[in-house]
């Protein structure tokens, strides 16, 4: 289940060709593309180079985006390398996934209050409905997001606090230019090639 979430691209922001299946999008021009998408986002989470790793975190700046870096990940080993390149999106999969975000490990299930009388009232915490962002997302992350739905909206019983999140998500994928050594996106039925939602290939 999913509500799709528009974020228009202004013109400016593209190149001559505006197919709506394609826009090319200028480097120089990626800063307002970012700070678009942030300002349509309650909360926005992508790449951000904390304590010696490329890991998935909320995001306030652009500048928080690693640019000209990249992570080195083979069996038993994991590393952050930096390049020549200024560019983005040059990571792979970080140690974190998008489950922290659609499926945290603590969340409040409910709350209780007592009146001066002594009745005890029980009611659930309000459900999100403000757009959440996730900046530069892989398809193995993608592919992840449909086992979670599988599990909690497709089953049978739907879980609310998650069908509220899913329902208010805003996913941009990125292309995957140097899949590491021990990445596994084959095993999800996907390539390194973002195939879904809106995406950047570069």
């Amino acid at each position: 289940m999913q509500t799709e979430k528009n974020v228009e691209c202004p013109s400016h922001l593209a190149g001559h060709d505006m197919d709506p299946e394609h826009i090319t999008i200028r480097p120089s021009d990626l800063r307002s593309l970012f700070y678009l998408v942030k300002n349509e986002c309650k909360d926005l989470y992508g790449p951000q180079l904390k304590e010696g790793a490329i890991t998935l975190s909320r995001l306030e700046e652009y500048d928080q985006l690693p640019v000209g870096v990249r992570d080195s990940q083979t069996p038993g080993h994991y590393g952050v390398i930096k390049t020549e390149e200024m560019s983005h999106f040059n990571s792979a999969v970080g140690p974190h996934s998008v489950k922290k975000v659609l499926h945290p490990s603590n969340r409040q299930l409910w709350r209780s209050s007592k009146s001066p009388s002594g009745a005890i009232s029980f009611s659930e915490p309000a459900r999100n409905s403000s757009l959440i962002g996730f900046w530069g997302l892989r398809s193995c992350d993608v592919e992840a997001i449909k086992i979670l739905d599988g599990v909690f909206l497709e089953s049978g019983v739907q879980d609310p606090h998650y069908q509220s999140l899913r329902e208010n998500l805003f996913i941009l994928t990125a292309t995957c230019s140097e899949p590491s050594a021990a990445c596994f996106c084959t095993s999800m039925g996907h390539g390194p090639r973002a195939a879904m939602y809106l995406s950047l290939i570069h």
